[in-house]
């Protein structure tokens, strides 16, 4: 037969299927990628990554049970990763004694969660429904006296039919979904995409991962997520994160562009630091915005900038938990920069929050975005030319590290401000911690809330230890000898 693809017929089997299987594989040859009924993570996650790979999908059913919720997220993964056919097997008519009866409820279930699913956007799916016996083999490849009510086609004639079918598949409200490359594929840079979530850690917006596919290999940057998507409900739902587990709809920045097939390639996400794949996603459409968005050549470079005022631009970041010192040790320091000559900014995690990031509160995606403002502040007063110190609790190290990242080498040093709980408990100079071990402040770093540890900083200072002149000292004396590292414990 002639497939639609290389040769091979990619079905995705759904549900213990090995029976049905069995059968087909005997009469046709056709090649199964099999995922079982999800039960778990993985498997759901599994699942989205074959039906990725997969032209059409097979949905096995008990004619006694109908459409469950697992049916519903098995055909709803299906679909959210670009399958365009899905065959529900009705299976099991041998026990409702070849009910035509109990056949068409189940059909008009399977036609609900058609409709379901085109609510959510996606049409051009095509559903088909087929009584069978796998046990017996009823319906799989020639059509059976027990269901003389039923005239359509079998298992094997309606894959025979996909496999047959030379024209591209076509997604109506989405162009078109191109089975292999695009001799003239398209190049953008901004993508509107739809991701399985892998990663135990969240997905926030401003997180920045390597990019993956068969096109090529670029750095990448969610900058907004559109929603999650309830595979029970089918329902898009507003969200400012993606869990472990979750589909959902986002846009992404590259680093650079690369030619695209939408609705067709695939890629992957990679954590920058731990090499893991966090994330498989689908191509949806370019997001035409950079196209008319271009980087302006400045006059005058960050350099001169710098030569004028004789000194090399730093950022200075100070981290740690709330009562360690940070603030009071900044303001010595900048002091200190200041008496020596020194072009500094003071940006405090407080003072900010009245004014550029007064929309944001304390929960944990807007602690990554308030990071990332941040960060992005620091990076154009560098390129103004100045030694930049920030002093904020910064509790995520993947956030810490972007603000690095976009700097640099050299000129991001990660001040430790390694302050025990019990200490800064006692310190409690606002009276936070206080009110978070009554319960009053949700989300409060060290309490109720996370707070990741430095493993790559500069310097590490304990002010438990050390005095605020002699931590601001420290720093100073790093700031001379660049920037290697160094304990001051040591």
């Amino acid at each position: 037969m002639i497939a639609p693809t290389d040769g091979i017929l990619r079905v995705l089997a759904c549900g213990s299927a090995s029976p049905l299987i069995g059968h087909l594989l005997h009469l046709s040859g056709i090649t199964f990628i099999v995922a079982d009924t999800p039960e778990d993570e993985r498997d759901i996650l599994n699942m989205a990554d074959a039906a990725s790979r997969c032209d059409a999908a097979l949905i096995l059913l008990d004619a006694c049970l109908g459409v469950l919720p697992q049916t519903r997220r098995q055909a709803l993964i299906c679909c959210l990763m670009g399958v365009p056919h899905l065959l529900c097997a009705v299976n099991k008519m041998e026990h409702p004694e070849w009910s035509e009866g109990a056949f068409r409820e189940i059909e008009s279930q399977c036609a609900g969660l058609s409709a379901d699913i085109e609510g959510l956007g996606i049409s051009g799916v095509e559903f088909s429904v087929v009584p069978v016996s796998a046990l017996y083999g009823d319906n799989i490849a020639t059509l059976s006296e027990r269901t003389p009510w039923y005239h359509g086609a079998t298992v094997f004639d309606r894959l025979l039919g996909l496999a047959s079918d030379a024209h591209p598949l076509r997604f109506p409200a989405q162009g078109n979904r191109h089975v292999g490359k695009s001799d003239r594929p398209e190049v953008a840079g901004l993508f509107k995409v739809r991701l399985v979530w892998m990663a135990e850690a969240p997905l926030y917006v401003g997180r920045r991962y390597i990019y993956r596919s068969v096109r090529g290999t670029a750095g990448a940057e969610v900058t907004r997520i559109r929603d999650r998507i309830d595979l029970d409900s089918c329902r898009y739902l507003a969200a400012d994160r993606l869990e472990i587990n979750d589909i959902g709809e986002a846009e992404l920045a590259l680093s650079r562009p690369l030619p695209f097939d939408p609705y067709h390639d695939g890629f992957i996400l990679i954590d920058r630091v731990s090499n893991a794949t966090v994330a498989r996603g689908m191509l949806l459409h370019p997001l035409r915005q950079e196209a008319n968005v271009h980087w302006q050549r400045e006059e005058v470079s960050r350099a001169e900038r710098a030569a004028v005022k004789g000194q090399r631009p730093r950022v200075i970041w100070l981290t740690g938990l709330s009562g360690a010192g940070k603030s009071t040790i900044a303001n010595s320091l900048e002091r200190k920069l200041h008496h020596r000559g020194i072009h500094t900014m003071l940006l405090d995690g407080d003072n900010v929050r009245h004014g550029l990031n007064r929309d944001l509160g304390f929960t944990e995606a807007d602690r990554v975005e308030n990071i990332r403002r941040i960060g992005e502040v620091a990076k154009l007063m560098t390129d103004a030319g100045l030694v930049v110190i920030t002093a904020f609790i910064s509790p995520y190290r993947a956030d810490r590290d972007l603000a690095r990242s976009i700097l640099p080498a050299g000129e991001f040093l990660e001040v430790f401000v390694d302050t025990p709980l019990s200490i800064c408990e006692e310190r409690d100079p606002k009276g936070l911690y206080q009110k978070a071990r009554q319960g009053l402040i949700p989300n409060f770093t060290g309490i109720s809330a996370p707070y990741e540890a430095p493993e790559a900083w500069e310097l590490r200072l304990d002010t438990a230890r050390q005095s605020v002149e002699e931590c601001a000292e420290a720093i100073i004396s790093l700031l001379n000898i660049g920037g290697d590292r160094k304990n001051v414990l040591d």
